[in-house]
């Protein structure tokens, strides 16, 4: 999934009430930091206003494999609270 296809802006949720489905954007942040090969990073450059430098950032994630990793890991902590 192309991150900028699917981010979530308050303008679209007025423009696409019946929209089913999202990304939680916490928990993808999360996911790509645990597990790199979910997520392609890109060095862009700031803008000018924010100090124009090169900075990291994801491009796209893989939803599927991030959707699965984060519940098997939330099971597998469930599994062993109990």
């Amino acid at each position: 999934m192309r991150i900028w296809e699917d981010f979530d802006r308050g303008w679209q949720r007025r423009s696409n009430p019946t929209k089913a489905t999202w990304v939680m954007w916490d928990i993808a942040l999360i996911e790509a930091i645990a597990r790199p090969e979910l997520a392609t990073a890109a060095t862009v450059n700031a803008p000018p206003e924010n100090l124009n430098r090169p900075i990291p950032v994801w491009v796209e994630i893989d939803a599927t494999g991030m959707r699965e990793s984060f519940w098997r890991t939330f099971e597998r902590w469930r599994t062993e609270r109990r």
